[in-house]
């Protein structure tokens, strides 16, 4: 028989790579009728990507050379049989991550903003607005971004994967740094 399996199946850029060719995909051959496993080992790059499942494709074909033909009819019970359109297997690993029974995370992001002067402290508001007030002896301009994850009475609070907060800043301000807490 002879067989490939194709690992991280499902992704253009494979997160895995066999052991023994540091390839995607692995090809071999097994002899019958004796009772063979072949152990494959695999090697995990860095995963930036851990909400998608790892997914493996295993497919089978015989591999045998046809007799020689002959003008008697053969016996066909020593040859073995594939149906005609086999299906490769699939199987998936699930990255372990705090996602629920479903394997599928539900975050509650929830982002706040404030502008504030340098000692952090927000600028006034008027009618649900922040105003800011120029003076020349500001020199810095803060923005104070708070992101949460919390659970809500309607929403839970799974691990978000691969969150990003883009900030675009105008020309006529100057970028200085980021602190985090």
């Amino acid at each position: 028989i002879h067989f490939t399996v194709t690992a991280d199946v499902t992704r253009h850029k494979s997160r895995l790579h066999f052991h023994d060719n540091r390839q995607q995909v692995y090809s071999g051959f097994l002899s019958m009728p004796s009772k063979h496993c072949e152990i494959l080992r695999v090697g995990l790059s860095s995963v930036r990507d851990k909400v998608e499942p790892l997914v493996f494709s295993l497919n089978a074909s015989l591999y045998e050379t046809l007799p020689k033909s002959r003008r008697s009819v053969q016996n066909l019970d020593r040859f073995p049989v594939l149906s005609q359109k086999p299906q490769p297997i699939r199987t998936q690993i699930h990255i372990q991550k705090a996602c629920g029974s479903d394997n599928r995370c539900h975050s509650n992001l929830q982002m706040t903003a404030q502008f504030t002067n340098e000692h952090q402290e927000p600028f006034a508001m008027q009618q649900g607005v922040q105003v800011f007030h120029y003076y020349s002896s500001i020199k810095r301009l803060l923005l104070e971004v708070n992101v949460t994850n919390a659970p809500s009475p309607w929403r839970l609070a799974e691990d978000a994967h691969s969150a990003a907060l883009n900030v675009s800043i105008p020309p006529s301000l100057k970028y200085s740094g980021v602190r985090t807490k």
